[in-house]
């Protein structure tokens, strides 16, 4: 919250932005995923929550990239 108030719009002041949700994220998917395979036994979920995991931090990587390229050629033209 602290960061987003700023109102900054650089690309890295957006990706630490994306790099802290993505760990408060795992964070409480691990607690969450951790209890309920406490209580059901059900140990897939470890398996799907990092699956879930991996592809959301896929996609911000790919968003950065994307927004990186843009950078550059913008700044380059």
């Amino acid at each position: 919250w602290i960061l987003e108030k700023s109102g900054q719009d650089h690309i890295t002041h957006v990706n630490l932005i994306a790099h802290v949700k993505s760990d408060l994220l795992q964070s409480v998917g691990v607690v969450v995923i951790g209890t309920i395979i406490l209580f059901t036994g059900w140990h897939i979920l470890d398996t799907l929550g990092t699956f879930l995991i991996a592809v959301w931090l896929f996609v911000i990587a790919i968003k950065t990239f994307k927004q990186s390229v843009q950078a550059v050629r913008t700044a380059h033209t």
